[in-house]
């Protein structure tokens, strides 16, 4: 009964480990409202670059660059503009793809797919209170008007790890008031969430 057992969850992770996509299978088959400005032929081609070695750049709809700049089995980072990137991570069979634009700070989106690029989620972004490190020596009334300001303008940016299965958010403070910035300079830490 144990041998039965036991050749039945080997060939169960066998057949998991199989069906599990890469992400050039993943980046190849993305519809054109993940990443709308990049045909399949566009996609094909950065991935035969990039399997290659060389320099995966191509012309997108509009005939401007767009760079796949990195990719492993599970992650991807391609630039698509001058002022916006995406980033793929495959995790537990689902894909998370964060969008990022920059202008003037950097400001993130985060969704969620499952393998087949129905849309499960936007991913929720942390509340700016998460950003203020709890030793921070801030004044009530600087905590306050932080707070206040970096709700005003809130901008977050987003990354995707390549190297394990997290998320990290960035509060960002480029709008900030001189004063305010300083004061967030020093209390501020990303927040790392897990996929």
């Amino acid at each position: 009964m144990k041998r039965i057992l036991l050749f039945s969850i080997l060939v169960f992770a066998a057949v998991a480990v199989c069906h599990a996509q890469k992400m050039s299978e993943v980046f190849a088959s993305a519809p054109y409202d993940v990443l709308p400005l990049m045909t399949r032929n566009n996609r094909l081609d950065c991935i035969d670059f990039i399997e290659n070695n060389m320099e995966a750049r191509v012309k997108d709809r509009f005939d401007n660059d767009v760079v796949l700049e990195e990719m492993t089995a599970d992650y991807l980072r391609l630039v698509t503009s001058k002022v916006s990137s995406t980033e793929m991570k495959i995790v537990d069979g689902r894909v998370y793809v964060s969008e990022t634009c920059m202008g003037p700070a950097a400001d993130t989106q985060v969704k969620v797919y499952d393998s087949k690029w129905n849309l499960i989620k936007v991913v929720s972004r942390p509340e700016v209170e998460a950003f203020i490190r709890t030793d921070a020596k801030l004044g009530a009334d600087e905590r306050v008007l932080l707070i206040a300001e970096a709700k005003i303008l809130t901008l977050i940016k987003g990354s995707l790890s390549k190297t394990d299965n997290t998320l990290t958010w960035e509060l960002q403070t480029d709008e900030f008031t001189r004063d305010m910035k300083k004061a967030a300079d020093k209390c501020l830490q990303p927040v790392v969430v897990r996929l």
